[in-house]
């Protein structure tokens, strides 16, 4: 005799989800690679009222300390002076929108 078990499963259309985390239209990250003390840049389309935070990560998820100046009302320089060589993820929260970005760093 042969024995068959038959589980029910749900399931979900995912199509009609929406994402939830407003992001800034339109972002800028430059200059990328950024060499030795070179300030990156990052300038975007919309304006940012309050700059709630900035996180810069390495390749094995680390928290780095950079230096972070907003410039401008759509421009803020973050330094990777002193870092190591390497790819970079940089995650800006500001006005409830995120902004993210790769950079390459070279000293």
């Amino acid at each position: 005799a042969i024995l068959m078990e038959i589980n029910a499963c749900n399931i979900v259309d995912t199509t009609s989800v929406v994402d939830t985390i407003p992001k800034i239209d339109s972002a800028i990250f430059y200059p990328n690679p950024v060499y030795g003390s070179q300030v990156l840049i990052v300038k975007t389309k919309d304006q940012i009222d309050s700059l709630d935070d900035v996180e810069v990560f390495d390749l094995m998820g680390r928290i780095q300390n950079t230096s972070i100046t907003q410039t401008d009302k759509n421009q803020i320089n973050l330094s990777f002076y002193g870092k190591r060589a390497g790819i970079y993820f940089v995650r800006l929260k500001a006005g409830g929108k995120n902004i993210k970005g790769k950079i390459a760093y070279v000293p």
